[in-house]
């Protein structure tokens, strides 16, 4: 791969933007301090070898890392909002016999070095800054390469240090699982979980099958659904569900249960139409 920008040939890339369009303003891609150290090499190799120089452009697009392979990351830059805005050019393809006809009695031929055809059209002058842009936010960096290492709960923030207490209840072993074998839990398994969690967290929690009969909208459904499922209900170890969802007859679990999710437990303190989905993606009640 030649160290130096090829040479003007008459032919260099142009890009025309679309009169008017706002230039794009994107903020960086999230990654992680490898990643970060990653793309700033790449960066530095490209401003060494001259293909790339520092940028005064007023458009910004992040980057990204693409494994390869053979292990190593390819560095791609999202370019789809400054493609959105560049006039499309289109050129009649040419006929394949007119082009066969065109090299007969050629002897030589040449090719395009893949590992480096970016760099072998240059960019006419004044469009440069309308590409690369290639650059790490160096305040998130710092951010990434100064974080604490915490050590105990209590260096923890707030919302943190309660997901470590609740964590420490359970008497669980992470294994990782390969490929096929990582397959998504299925619905009794969830179900199965979330009585586990909701008996952890809320003692007597089990009580709720003698109330279904005392409610006065459960308690006609949960009669029929002793013979069998019914508009969406079903009866599963004594409990009440609705489309895959846990219901809870009126009282004191349903006060506790909003409460947990608003500002307990996993939740930390979300807004009323957090709080409601969250209560709505397991539970229901009319």
């Amino acid at each position: 791969m030649s160290a130096r920008l090829p040479p003007i040939r008459g032919i260099e890339h142009q890009i025309d933007l679309v009169p008017g369009s706002a230039l794009p303003n994107r903020p960086a891609y999230r990654c992680n301090p490898n990643e970060a150290k990653e793309l700033q090499r790449q960066v530095n190799e490209l401003l060494e070898k001259g293909y790339v120089r520092e940028s005064m452009s007023p458009c910004s697009v992040p980057a990204l890392l693409v494994p390869k392979k053979d292990g190593s990351m390819r560095m791609c830059v999202d370019s789809r909002a400054i493609n959105k805005i560049t006039v499309k050019y289109r050129y009649p393809i040419p006929r394949l016999d007119d082009m066969l006809d065109e090299l007969n009695g050629s002897k030589v031929f040449s090719k395009i070095d893949l590992k480096s055809g970016y760099h072998q059209i240059r960019m006419k002058e004044g469009d440069e800054w309308k590409t690369q842009g290639v650059e790490v936010d160096e305040g998130k960096v710092k951010a990434i390469r100064e974080w604490p290492t915490p050590t105990t709960a209590s260096e923890l923030n707030r919302r943190h240090a309660k997901w470590v207490e609740y964590l420490e209840i359970f008497p669980y072993v992470i294994k990782y699982k390969n490929e096929n074998a990582n397959v998504v839990a299925d619905a009794l398994s969830r179900r199965y979980a979330l009585i586990l969690l909701m008996n952890a967290k809320l003692p007597g929690f089990e009580l709720i099958k003698s109330k279904y009969m005392e409610d006065p909208y459960f308690a006609s459904i949960h009669l029929v659904c002793n013979k069998g499922a019914v508009d969406g209900y079903y009866l599963h170890d004594g409990y009440l569900y609705k489309l895959g969802k846990l219901c809870i007859p009126s009282g004191s679990v349903r006060k506790l249960l909003v409460r947990e999710a608003h500002a307990g437990g996993l939740a930390g303190h979300f807004g009323e139409k957090k709080t409601l989905e969250m209560v709505n993606e397991h539970f229901y009640w009319p």
